[in-house]
């Protein structure tokens, strides 16, 4: 090549390389952006230590920041094991259907067809595979008591299958987020390979991609990162869990692990079979427009664009995964802080990893990518107007305390001339049981029980509540039986003999304690702290309940054995006393209040 070659080469290489050398002096790359953002944030939003992967088809970047232990100083690596809470999810999600593309599991067969157990119901047949794993399985969110501080009270798959809860809500209708049918679905996994379910998953999924580290054994390897939360304003390690929910839940895995599965899901040469990876990255919804979900990840809407994601809250540990699947790109962040400081609010740990989430989409991927020929799944249900009322999330636990949640976390539902107002946001009626505003859509169904429901879209739905469900009933039992005790308390208690006085001071004070305990302890609670059982205060408030359901049972008895001493005062104070007191208790009962 002669010199005017070179030169003119040069010239042409200089301004082809000019828009790339402006967008770097002008905009930093990924893993400057990363690095100056948890800088600036980190501290501040009290996170002990970051993994960062990054996935494209260029390959993966794992990036760590502070440390995995604060006691000994030992620092975040991309070999540090990390308790992924429900990221464990998507993963379980793939080994189903890498057995499904092997011709192994039928993910349309009701799944207790790979169990020893019948799970049929009051809904008819159990639930499919399909639906379990897209959330559509009809089962509540029962997390109460589900992870053990010590190890060996945790309980193996055999023997949780035989204590399933029922369904709360038909299966095939809405999707309603619950580890219950993960956990299932892991169990027709090992059903089917005549393995223990983290066996299956070894040579099904982690060889195959190289995850080396990973696991589902309980409990986690002990040099797993410390999970932390903020206890009088300092951060607190928390003992190392074991989960009953293993395929929902208790997956173990560094940051470089969950690198190689994202990188799986975007890179062309994918050793996943094809049905795995569209599985898992083609979304269907309830309705076009809305949110939707794939068999184990959901849609996420920011402002400009949509993306896939599944979030992995644990003891002392916040996690999220985001695919945008047409640009070949995955990201996931995990800190060892806590999600959640009360019941549903987000930590800054939590806002740390969200806001890093959301900040990258609008820097990088801004380009919308929202469709609303999002496919609609079948089996949805008929339509319905009648939506006016109060709902009640399908996710409550309801076989647990937790089920007051539908009474103190209502969403109502108000009809006006053009639509709806639905939790203060109007909505206009497009004619097929769909209400859009201008960013949000409500679409309403009606089940094969009778029951209205509505979905937002994603993996959240809510429930037409009962009349009894209702705040006022409800309200009503409460303030009216309390006030009932304190009146023939104060009514009867001067002519009441000491022994009768005494039955009456008592009940009345359990009343009030299991009123004032349960609404404190409802408060106060923290989401995390129920994944090892209630706390002590709820705790006391059963007691409590439990010796005024005594007293009110045992003490008309011997009221009325003594009648003849008593004067009809004392005695219409006494009884009234009694009823109320069995009211609160029949009412405790049917919220399941009662450890019963």
């Amino acid at each position: 090549m002669n010199t005017w070659h070179r030169r003119v080469t040069a010239t042409l290489l200089a301004l082809l390389m000019l828009p790339a050398a402006s967008a770097a002096a002008g905009e930093p790359s990924m893993d400057e952006f990363v690095q100056s953002y948890v800088d600036a944030h980190m501290s501040e939003s009290r996170v002990p230590g970051v993994v960062f992967a990054h996935v494209d088809r260029h390959g993966t970047t794992v990036k760590t920041f502070g440390s995995a232990d604060l006691d000994t100083g030992r620092p975040m690596t991309p070999s540090t094991p990390l308790r992924v809470g429900s990221i464990s999810k998507p993963i379980t999600a793939a080994i189903a259907l890498e057995l499904a593309a092997e011709g192994q599991l039928d993910l349309d067969a009701p799944v207790d067809e790979y169990l020893d157990v019948d799970l049929s119901d009051q809904y008819g047949s159990a639930s499919t595979i399909r639906q379990l794993l897209q959330h559509r399985g009809g089962y509540s969110d029962a997390i109460v008591g589900s992870h053990h501080p010590e190890a060996q009270e945790s309980v193996d798959l055999d023997e949780w299958i035989t204590r399933v809860p029922n369904r709360s809500t038909p299966h095939g209708v809405v999707a309603s987020y619950t580890s219950v049918g993960y956990t299932l679905v892991g169990a027709a996994v090992a059903g089917v390979t005549g393995e223990s379910f983290a066996e299956a998953a070894r040579h099904v999924l982690f060889d195959p991609l190289g995850m080396t580290d990973a696991t589902f054994t309980q409990p986690a390897p002990v040099d797993v990162a410390t999970g932390y939360g903020l206890e009088d304003g300092r951060l607190t390690p928390y003992p190392l869990d074991a989960t009953d929910l293993v395929p929902g839940a208790g997956l173990t895995a560094t940051g470089e692990d969950i690198g190689a599965f994202l990188s799986a899901l975007v890179d062309e040469d994918t050793p996943l079979a094809e049905e795995t990876v569209d599985g898992l990255l083609r979304p269907a919804g309830p309705a076009p427009g809305l949110r939707g979900f794939t068999t184990g990840l959901a849609q996420w809407r920011y402002d400009e664009r949509s993306v896939l994601y599944h979030g992995g809250n644990g003891i002392g540990t916040t996690n999220r995964m985001m695919v945008l699947p047409d640009e070949g790109v995955a990201i996931f962040t995990a800190v060892n802080g806590e999600a959640l400081t009360g019941m549903g609010d987000p930590s800054t740990q939590s806002l740390f990893v969200s806001e890093l989430h959301r900040q990258i989409v609008e820097r990088f991927y801004p380009a919308s990518n929202m469709s609303d020929d999002t496919p609609t799944l079948d089996g949805q249900g008929v339509p319905t107007h009648a939506v006016a009322g109060a709902y009640v999330s399908t996710r409550v636990d309801t076989a647990s305390p937790l089920r007051l949640e539908a009474l103190v976390a209502q969403s109502q539902v108000a009809h006006t001339e053009s639509g709806i107002v639905f939790n203060g946001r109007g909505y206009k009626n497009d004619g097929t049981g769909t209400y859009r505003s201008d960013t949000r859509a409500v679409r309403f169904l009606e089940g094969p029980d009778g029951v209205t429901y509505a979905t937002t879209g994603g993996t959240g739905s809510y429930r037409k509540a009962e009349w009894w469900e209702t705040l006022a009933p409800n309200v009503a039992i409460l303030g009216g039986s309390l006030l009932v005790m304190v009146v023939g308390l104060a009514v009867g208690i001067r002519s009441a003999s000491d022994r009768v006085r005494g039955l009456m001071i008592g009940s009345t004070i359990l009343a009030l304690a299991f009123v004032g305990l349960l609404a404190y302890g409802l408060s106060t609670v923290k989401v995390m702290e129920l994944f090892t059982g209630l706390p002590t205060v709820i705790r006391a408030s059963q007691v409590a309940v439990l010796g005024l359901g005594a007293a009110s049972l045992l003490g008309p008895v011997a009221l009325l054995a003594r009648r003849a001493e008593l004067s009809r005062r004392v005695l219409g104070s006494a009884l009234a006393i009694s009823m109320a007191g069995l009211a609160l208790t029949s009412w405790a009962l049917m919220w399941r209040v009662l450890p019963i």
